[in-house]
């Protein structure tokens, strides 16, 4: 065998070799077989991967985004979560706001698999209108602030969505009369009032969390 000892051990080059006569052999003895169905592995290795390796391991034992989070807002609650052009908030003042805007938004019908619109540009602002949004139960559209209103009236009717967050500067470039707005900037004062505790979660893993359109090259989502 010759190979670059730079990149391998001979152990991992003679695994390779067998794994490729393996391969090769299976395919000589059914040469109608899919390359997919063709053995690679021998038993032994079939059993290390299957059992042995992955015994234990649990994918459901991770904590959701939310339950991270606001963990962290819990365990470090003074460091800094976000930043974006000099303004900055800690992880407990994020948490914070996005525990009121949830609130809020469940006093609005929000919650499993109801769509909220976001349409913002990148900012602080944003970040608390999508954690809110999530923490709510909801699930976010995104909208872009530069598409023309006739996109944004398509995009509302589409989803069915019966709110938007945005912000005052881009208000009035939203489709009139589709959804409810709040620009979170300007219209906080509706928000500030709510709890800022956690709300108990009520979305699962299997409801949705988001719902984005492709470009539309025939002019339609």
């Amino acid at each position: 065998l010759e190979y670059n000892a730079d990149l391998f051990d001979r152990d991992t080059v003679e695994a390779m070799a067998r794994r490729f006569l393996r391969l090769l052999s299976a395919a000589a003895r059914a040469p109608q077989t899919r390359l997919k169905d063709l053995p690679l592995l021998d038993e032994e290795e079939r059993r290390l991967l299957l059992r042995d390796w992955g015994r234990g391991a649990r994918s459901d034992a991770a904590p959701d985004l939310l339950a991270g989070f606001e963990r962290q807002a819990m365990d470090r609650p003074a460091a800094e979560a976000v930043r974006y052009e000099g303004e900055a908030l800690s992880y407990g003042e994020l948490n914070g706001r996005a525990n009121q805007l949830a609130h809020w938004l469940r006093g609005k019908g929000v919650g499993p698999d109801v769509l909220v619109g976001l349409c913002m540009e990148r900012g602080l602002e944003m970040v608390v209108g999508l954690l809110g949004i999530l923490k709510a139960g909801g699930a976010y559209v995104p909208l872009d602030p530069e598409h023309p209103a006739e996109r944004l009236s398509l995009l509302l009717e589409d989803t069915g969505a019966k709110l938007v967050l945005t912000q005052s500067r881009l208000k009035p470039g939203l489709p009139a009369g589709t959804a409810e707005t709040l620009s979170l900037d300007g219209e906080w004062e509706q928000v500030a009032g709510c709890a800022s505790g956690n709300p108990a979660p009520l979305a699962g893993p299997d409801h949705l969390a988001y719902c984005i359109y492709t470009s539309g090259s025939t002019g339609a989502p």
